[in-house]
């Protein structure tokens, strides 16, 4: 509620060049958020973790499970998401009987939507050939991802 004689900003006020990141004012930018890096391994029994590397900190209301599937089929919606401290990576588990990830070696990953702390939406990212035990790399200079062994 504003008080009396308080100035309130126009209705058509331009965004703010700063925005507020965990309680710190952090400046807008105008570079490209993307999707960096993907690790897959063993979680918990009978499932797989899946981590996303961002190139900037995360919106966390952005990561939801309707915007990332596994061969196609959107993860459960009671999927949990744990972001690191600097909100740059997402992990998550999935239970590899509900993907038939028992029975297969590989599986393709499609996440879009994830936006990051200042708006910036990123790139539809989707992987195949993903493996447990393997990290995945994006090449700024050529455009493609490489996959290593952890």
């Amino acid at each position: 509620m504003w008080a009396e004689d308080a100035p309130r900003p126009p209705k058509n006020a331009p965004k703010s060049e700063n925005v507020n990141f965990n309680g710190r004012k952090m400046p807008r930018k105008n570079t490209p958020f993307f999707a960096i890096g993907v690790k897959v391994q063993d979680g918990a029994p009978d499932t797989i973790s899946i981590s996303v590397y961002f190139s900037d900190a995360l919106d966390a209301h952005s990561v939801v499970s309707h915007h990332i599937s596994i061969d196609g089929k959107q993860i459960p919606d009671t999927t949990e998401f744990l972001f690191n401290k600097t909100r740059h990576m997402v992990r998550f588990e999935i239970k590899k009987a509900d993907f038939s990830l028992d029975t297969q070696k590989t599986f393709s990953l499609t996440l879009t939507g994830a936006r990051s702390f200042d708006g910036r939406t990123t790139k539809s990212i989707e992987l195949s050939a993903l493996e447990k035990g393997t990290f995945s790399k994006y090449d700024k200079e050529t455009g493609e991802w490489q996959k290593s062994s952890l």
